[in-house]
């Protein structure tokens, strides 16, 4: 299987200097995050402009979100703080392309897109955890039968869920202007302001990260060889056995469980309208956690 990268620059070279990390970045979980997306394509002469579009609507993103062309490296080694930083030459997004017709779109959408359609080494580009040297973004297109899988990666210590959701907004509408030839109005453009981090700083605590709930060192696993193990638990929701592979974040907890948490609020305050399921979870996780 042949994979050819490219370079996506900004189309603006002055990036200015890389963001400085919040209390909140140093303590968020080191992992890498990776988002897939498919989508159906019906001819094959398409597909040169297809990626053309991805490539000049990601330069235009990194043009509005620049934090996502730089490198994540240590800073302060003694407490275990890292920073971010433009790599000079490699200042940009990665971006792999692939093809895989082995895997069909047609038989993925049959199979729900379920998570056993992805195989992790196919369709997950390096890296795939956190390095002393690891980018903020990482692209993958994989051209399949019929269809496109576009994967990215985000680091979680700078992007959680909700900013991969942000980043993927801002580059499918810039693919949508490059493709359609419109210039996006400066208006409705993110700006330096919009990503502004130092709300979130605050003294740093000069206690070490593993003092911290969010942040626990773990054993090194190499999930490549034991993915289909862990698919296989997972499926079968043998939850105690898979925690003994990969440390689970979470806990199981059947509906009989919730409906007895929900009966002892409702005796312990009788007067009080219900809670909801969630606000019943978050109140446990607190409780066990502070």
């Amino acid at each position: 299987m042949n994979t050819t990268k490219t370079l996506v620059r900004p189309t603006d070279p002055s990036l200015g200097d890389p963001d400085d990390l919040s209390p909140l970045d140093q303590y968020m979980i080191r992992i890498i995050i990776p988002i897939m997306c498919a989508f159906k394509v019906e001819r094959d002469d398409q597909r040169s402009t297809i990626v053309e579009n991805l490539k000049a609507g990601l330069a235009r993103t990194i043009n509005e979100m620049p934090f996502i062309a730089s490198v994540i490296i240590p800073d302060d080694e003694e407490r275990g703080t890292y920073k971010l930083h433009y790599d000079e030459e490699d200042t940009g997004v990665w971006f792999h392309e692939q093809d895989c017709f082995e895997y069909s779109f047609e038989e993925m959408e049959k199979k729900r897109f379920s998570f056993s359609c992805f195989p992790v080494t196919t369709f997950v580009p390096e890296p795939r955890g956190h390095s002393e040297k690891c980018p903020v973004v990482t692209v993958l297109a994989t051209f399949i039968k019929g269809g496109l899988v576009v994967t990215y990666n985000g680091h979680h210590g700078i992007m959680d869920a909700q900013s991969l959701g942000t980043f993927a907004a801002v580059w499918s509408r810039n693919v949508l202007a490059v493709s359609e030839g419109y210039t996006i109005p400066m208006s409705e453009q993110y700006m330096a302001e919009d990503l502004d981090r130092t709300g979130f700083h605050t003294a740093f605590s000069s206690r070490p990260l593993e003092d911290f709930h969010t942040y626990q060192p773990g054993k090194e696993t190499k999930l490549t060889a034991e993915r289909n193990e862990i698919l296989r638990l997972s499926s079968a929701g043998d939850h105690l056995k898979l925690h003994e592979i990969v440390p689970i974040s979470h806990w199981f907890m059947t509906q009989e469980k919730v409906d007895r948490l929900n009966q002892n609020v409702r005796d312990a305050f009788p007067n009080e309208p219900g809670v909801t399921e969630a606000a019943l979870f978050s109140a446990l996780i607190w409780t066990s956690t502070a």
